[in-house]
Order: structure tokens, then sequence, then C-alpha cells
């Protein structure tokens, strides 16, 4: 446990050593908005997707990044993609944050589209937004810069990584190109959605997805306000006990207010 608890202060401590370094790069760039731990709803899974920080541009790329802290060292084993990291000397198999990154991506893209958010081009079109998987990994960390179609960036050269980043962006994007006023509403969508998710996290708190092996719930936890609970990683309706699906759950996700704070199940609502 002790152990455990030392990961998890390192992974918090790594990410906020990157969030500093990311709005360090952009603390005066108009054309670039950068947000941090942004919670959202994953439909298909009907559970939490924690991103760590994404970074918006007004010609629509999303950098989607992932803070891994591995101080002892981190390797990615070629050809499977395995990853591992050394911790107190043990080689700790962990899950690929290329592959978990994908996934934030695959979330992101999907609230994007469902809920409108990104602005139209002659009354119709949206914005079709490019999406980059960067990782974010300890500085000296011997990995390759890319694979698997991510970047794998080294804290410490965040700044450089980023420049050149922004240089190789191409003008033939610029019919993508947003106004400043419309890059700060998607942000603004974005920390919302964010806020309105931990609201319902505090209710409910399923535990969003982590590299580590994720252990059970405490038994205080079970049990929420809404009289619903957590059966593994999914939620029981509220009256009849069912397990929900995750069609209801997204359902009740969105309606939380409507349904009294409560999470119900089809046939109950």
């Amino acid at each position: 446990m002790i152990d455990d608890a030392r990961m998890r202060a390192a992974g918090k401590s790594a990410e906020y050593e990157s969030q500093w370094q990311i709005d360090r790069v952009l603390f005066e760039a108009e054309n670039w908005r950068a947000l941090h731990d942004v919670l959202l709803f994953d439909r298909k899974t009907a559970g939490w997707c924690q991103i760590d920080h994404i970074i918006i541009s007004r010609l629509g790329h999303f950098v989607v990044l992932e803070t891994k802290s591995a101080k002892e060292g981190m390797n990615l084993h070629e050809p499977s993609g395995a990853f591992s990291l050394l911790f107190n000397g043990k080689s700790i198999p962990v899950r690929s944050p290329i592959a978990q990154n994908y996934r934030h991506i695959e979330v992101l893209s999907d609230y994007l589209t469902g809920c409108n958010v990104l602005p139209k081009r002659l009354g119709l079109l949206p914005i079709r937004p490019t999406f980059e998987n960067w990782v974010l990994v300890q500085p000296g960390s011997h990995l390759p810069k890319k694979y698997d179609g991510a970047r794998l960036v080294q804290r410490d050269q965040f700044s450089r990584v980023f420049d050149e980043f922004v240089e190789d962006v191409g003008v033939s994007r610029i019919f993508k190109l947003m106004l400043r006023s419309e890059l700060r509403r998607v942000a603004e969508r974005l920390v919302e959605e964010s806020k309105s998710n931990r609201r319902i996290y505090e209710q409910m708190p399923i535990i969003p997805e982590t590299s580590e092996a994720m252990e059970p719930p405490a038994p205080e936890l079970l049990t929420s306000r809404s009289g619903s609970r957590v059966v593994g990683n999914r939620i029981t309706c509220s009256s009849c006990k069912a397990v929900l699906t995750p069609k209801e759950y997204g359902y009740c996700k969105i309606n939380f207010a409507k349904l009294g704070k409560k999470f119900l199940c089809q046939k109950c609502q």
C-alpha cells in the first residue's frame, strides 16, 4: 500500500510538472488553449475518462497528452508495444500509455461530435478536428521519439518539441481556422463538461482508468447518495438495483438533475 501511495504521488507530481511546462509555453499564445485534468463520460463503457492535458489550436488540432512518471526508468518492449516501469528496483508492467491515450482521443472525438461543440463553416459543415497522441515521460527516458503513431516526449523537452510541431503545421489547413472567440468557446465547453461530470462523479465515484492495477472501491463508496451501487465498474438502478446498460447510464448522466440525482433503468424512469 505504501508503494501504491508513492506511485500515485509520483504520478500527480508528474502531472503538475507537465502542466507547468505546458502553461509556460502557451502563456501568451493567442491561437492555442491548454486544458488540464479533463473528465469526460465514455458512452461505450459507461465509465469515466480522465485526460491529463488537452491543447487546442485555432486550426482544429487537439493535442491530447498523457503524463507518465517513471523516475527509475520506463521500458518499451518492441515489437509487442508492452510498457513497464522500474519502481524500487522492480520492473512493473503497466498499461500502454499510447493505447490509453488513443482511447482518450476516441472519447474526446465522440464528445465533440455528439455535442456539436466545434464551430461550423458555411453554416452547415463543422470543422473536422485533427488529433495528436503525445505521451510525456520522465526526462532521460530511453524511449523512441515516435512509436505507433504517437510522440513520446521527455517533459523537459516539451517546449522544443512543441515549437517544432507548430512550425510543421501547414497553411493548407487554413480553411479550418477558428476565430479566437470560437476557440475560447470550444475550450469553455470542455471545461464546463468536465465540471459537470465531476459533480456527478462526487455522487457516484466510479474510478477513472489508471495505468496501475485498480483496486475495488472502499465499502463506504459502494453506496452513493443516489441509492445506487457499484458492481465491478457498472452502476445499478437506484430503485430496482438492476445493472444499468451503457445507454441507460448515458441518459441518466445527461438528465441527472431531472431524475432527482438518481440513476434509473429505463423501466424505473
